[in-house]
């Protein structure tokens, strides 16, 4: 029995004594001396496994977002983070808590902005003519700029850097003979980034003539007829069969010299007129001009050349009676008709015939006498004159018939 009750005695100081020793041994929490250095990321999705090497299984995270999710596992935590689909960077603070003695540390995370670079315009109009095209942009990274490689489109000379804001390009003038697209890129070589600018070129099809219709007087011959134009013209025909198509030269970009052979055109006077079409398959388009080809009446410096005129006096068989005659004859040497619009035959001072004609047509080798009937007695041998009014080419003429 009393063996039975030491040990009871001796079990019962064991636990007491255990019990104090435990008792007097402090609580150390597993976040004291750790820490936890911030974090960045960038803009993706993450599955991030951090080892810590202490168990805080027991202790809480705390944070304010919801784009990333964060467990604490034994000895580590695991964080899940959201696609940063925004141009902004965005911040936030975990904070660690262990309940048992509400020890606390926090950290930092960190994820980037989606790099991001947009053109406020994604398409440019621009006239034939070129000019300059400013391109307006956001951006959240630095940029380059890439042209197409045929070099109608550069950066113009005043652009000495590029701006987050904006940059300028210089489109040339368009002579490549139809419309045009060129795209230009806006980009970030270490992210990949970029956007993309479309620039469109019109152009208005044209051929026109140096000078407008062609004139060309009556020998013909070899005519160089000046072509402006923007376009490549494949086709080329003529109406007027007197009028030859010999040769195209290219002169400069698209504009060419068209030689072409005028037959003589014989006839005394005359206009006749050709046409020649250019056209261009491509731009379904085509122009019209005009071959004007004139015989041209001969030039005379003097009306006598081609008229001879004269008065003369003469009586009848009877003797009673006499006539004074004013004569114009069309010489045979004339090629071209002459219009007879009046005559007024005078003696001395006095009006013996006043009459006008409705451009009587006088033919080469045509002639026309007019009587004037009086008493012999009446006639003198001179002091008669008569003088015509003719049209030539259009001009009017006057010619004094001399005495016979």
């Amino acid at each position: 029995m009393k063996t039975i009750s030491n040990w009871g005695f001796s079990f019962l100081l064991m636990v007491l004594c255990s019990y104090i020793v435990s008792c007097s041994e402090e609580y150390t929490s597993p976040l004291k001396d750790l820490v936890i250095n911030d974090i960045t990321y960038d803009s993706g999705n993450h599955w991030d496994t951090i080892n810590l090497n202490v168990d805080i299984s027991n202790c809480i995270a705390k944070y304010d977002v919801r784009w990333f999710d964060i467990s604490l596992l034994g000895s580590g935590m695991a964080i899940v983070i959201d696609n940063n689909d925004t141009y902004d960077e965005r911040k936030a603070v975990v904070t660690i808590i262990d309940p048992e003695d509400d020890t606390t540390i926090s950290f930092q995370i960190t994820q980037k902005q989606k790099d991001g670079i947009i053109a406020n315009e994604t398409s440019y109009d621009v006239p034939e003519e070129g000019g300059i095209v400013i391109v307006k942009v956001q951006s959240n990274v630095d940029y380059e700029v890439g042209l197409p490689s045929e070099g109608w489109i550069s950066l113009a000379s005043e652009t000495r850097a590029l701006s987050n804001s904006e940059f300028k390009l210089k489109v040339a003038k368009n002579n490549s003979g139809s419309k045009r697209e060129g795209t230009v890129y806006i980009y970030n070589k270490k992210s990949n980034t970029y956007a993309t600018v479309l620039i469109k070129q019109t152009l208005t099809p044209y051929i026109k003539i140096e000078g407008g219709d062609i004139n060309v007087d009556g020998e013909g011959g070899d005519v160089a007829v000046k072509v402006k134009t923007n376009i490549d013209v494949d086709s080329y025909s003529t109406i007027g069969d007197w009028i030859t198509l010999k040769n195209k030269t290219i002169t400069n970009d698209h504009d060419f010299t068209l030689d072409i052979n005028v037959y003589p055109y014989k006839v005394k006077k005359g206009t006749r007129y050709g046409y020649i079409t250019l056209k261009s398959f491509k731009h379904n388009y085509s122009y019209t001009f005009k071959i004007i080809q004139t015989v041209k009446p001969q030039q005379i410096t003097n009306i006598t050349d081609l008229i001879l005129s004269y008065t003369h006096v003469e009586s009848y068989t009877s003797g009673y009676f006499g006539n004074v005659l004013a004569y114009a004859y069309i010489k045979n040497n004339s090629p071209y008709t002459i219009y007879l619009t009046s005559l007024k035959m005078k003696n001395y001072s006095y009006t013996l015939i006043n009459e006008s004609y409705d451009e009587l047509e006088l033919l080469s080798g045509a002639s026309k006498t007019v009587y004037y009937d009086t008493y012999f007695s009446e006639l003198s041998k001179n002091g008669y004159s008569c003088t015509w009014t003719f049209i030539y080419d259009n001009e009017e003429y006057t010619i004094i018939g001399s005495e016979r």
